[in-house]
């Protein structure tokens, strides 16, 4: 978990935090104390509505698309570094497909 802690949230611009993206069932997994994913902005795939007010830098998204809009906004790609896609494996599948994400680690 350190390693993966450590990749996620490591950045090399001082002031921006990295992307996580996750489904919803990856965001239900995560202990609530340990949530939101600290020092990372957490972007959450969810059909559904979530309740997510009483967290900081966190974002539901319903699709993909939606997402990668919000990353593309001017005043949003000034603040974040990379994006980490985290799980789960429709999200893989998807992210995989898409002309957005080129590298995997």
């Amino acid at each position: 978990m350190d390693y993966f802690s450590r990749m996620t949230s490591k950045t090399t611009s001082l002031g921006k935090k990295n992307v996580v993206i996750m489904g919803r069932r990856t965001w239900d997994s995560i202990p609530k104390k340990f949530k939101p994913l600290n020092n990372r902005i957490n972007f959450i795939l969810s059909r559904s509505e979530l309740m997510l007010s009483e967290y900081k830098d966190v974002y539901c998204f319903k699709s993909l698309k939606e997402a990668i809009d919000k990353l593309k906004e001017n005043d949003f790609k000034n603040i974040y570094e990379n994006v980490w896609v985290i799980g789960g494996s429709l999200i893989y599948d998807e992210c995989m497909k898409s002309e957005y994400f080129y590298r995997w680690v």
